[in-house]
């Protein structure tokens, strides 16, 4: 049965940053939040006092990108077909990666990504989204790409601060997505690839485990936490470290 791919779009004004120019109006994106998420600190430093943390260089990244772009390729494939993905298919996953112009500009960094204005709270939140689904009720389904060298199972565990990054993160685009007035489906997905490490021979390559990870989305920590972000960005003085942030142990000031 073939999947209709066509969803209309709601026009949101100052939905899209690089067409807004009111100065009052401040960008926050996943990573921003996350950082608020690890460390109030640290992000009050650097988005009001403008002293950058100290974090991996963006290089040591650079082979988790080049898998997220293989598997947009790939599942771009599958995408102008209007068919599912052999893995869909493996996780009785009833949907088709979506066929929409939009994902192209929301997948983009350097447009923003997918952005809404909070007028509540003076912000707008963007996020770089890699993939989207469509279910035959016309949901759409989230879908982030991740790669990891983890030799332990992969689980969505709350005990994990693997699993807790990740799933906030899958809430934080469900929240934008719902916001722009689109129907998204309840359950979103982690396409996970791990590298397999115990081969007798490099050989020049590296083979990868991909499975498919469900998860049940809660956004519901998004409004409140947007909340104490105005609240942290509003403070005259530096918040307290926080107890478990790297970067707070050895830092003085």
């Amino acid at each position: 049965m073939k999947i209709n791919t066509t969803i209309a779009i709601p026009k949101i004004l100052g939905s899209n940053l690089s067409r807004y120019s009111q100065k009052n109006i401040f960008l926050l994106s996943w990573s921003k939040i996350n950082l608020f998420l690890q460390c109030p600190r640290c992000f009050y430093k650097e988005q009001v006092l403008q002293i950058k943390r100290p974090g991996f260089d963006p290089e040591t990244f650079c082979l988790q990108n080049v898998i997220d772009e293989l598997w947009k390729r790939e599942f771009d494939q599958y995408r102008e077909k209007n068919e599912p993905h052999p893995l869909m298919l493996q996780n009785n996953i009833d949907a088709v990666p979506l066929n929409s112009k939009i994902l192209k500009e929301w997948r983009n960094y350097k447009t923003g990504g997918i952005q809404y204005k909070d007028q509540k709270n003076g912000f707008i939140l963007s996020g770089v989204i890699d993939d989207l689904w469509i279910n035959p009720k016309g949901e759409l389904i989230i879908v982030d790409y991740k790669t990891t060298t983890m030799d332990r199972a992969i689980s969505l565990s709350n005990s994990t601060k693997w699993a807790f990054n990740n799933k906030r993160q899958l809430g934080f685009y469900n929240y934008i997505l719902k916001k722009r007035g689109l129907k998204v489906s309840p359950v979103g997905y982690f396409v996970v690839s791990k590298v397999i490490k115990d081969k007798p021979l490099f050989d020049q390559r590296l083979e990868f485990e991909s499975s498919i990870l469900p998860y049940t989305i809660d956004d519901l920590w998004v409004e409140r936490t947007l909340v104490d972000i105005f609240n942290c960005l509003a403070l005259t003085n530096l918040p307290e470290p926080t107890r478990y942030c790297a970067v707070c142990k050895f830092t003085l000031n």
